[in-house]
């Protein structure tokens, strides 16, 4: 894992995060951040939180991963789960339930361009669709 340099003012942030926050989640997110940016195994993080190794490996990686989101996003909670598909795969797959094959779907959706053509209106689907079928 790549080494983790924390500018002064992302280090002054977290440190008043951990002083003053509630939030026990976040609190150990920001010390496992702080502590892994003065050295310290990721095994000896894991057991001062009482987590496991792998918890926070995933926090170092994603608050290293979205530099371009605030300190306080990078330590948010990380989504769990697979990832929903997006709501207008939703729409479509609904729209179209029992009247062609899910091959047929899944090409229609592949090829609409995603965001602007679904999420500007459902008559571009529709209009899709009606050059698909």
């Amino acid at each position: 894992m790549a080494n983790l340099d924390l500018t002064p003012e992302d280090h002054n942030i977290l440190t008043l995060l951990v002083q003053h926050t509630s939030d026990s989640n976040l609190l150990r997110r920001a010390l496992a951040v702080l502590w892994y940016a003065e050295k310290q195994p990721v095994s000896h993080i894991a057991k001062q939180l009482r987590v496991s190794n792998t918890a926070v490996y995933k926090w170092i990686n994603f608050f290293l991963d979205h530099a371009e989101l605030s300190v306080v996003e990078r330590l948010s909670e990380l989504p769990r789960g697979r990832p929903r598909k997006p709501p207008e795969e939703r729409m479509v797959k609904k729209m179209l339930a029992g009247t062609i094959s899910t091959k047929e779907v899944d090409k229609i959706i592949s090829d609409i361009e995603r965001p602007k053509d679904l999420k500007s209106s459902p008559d571009n689907v529709e209009a899709k669709i009606t050059d698909t079928v």
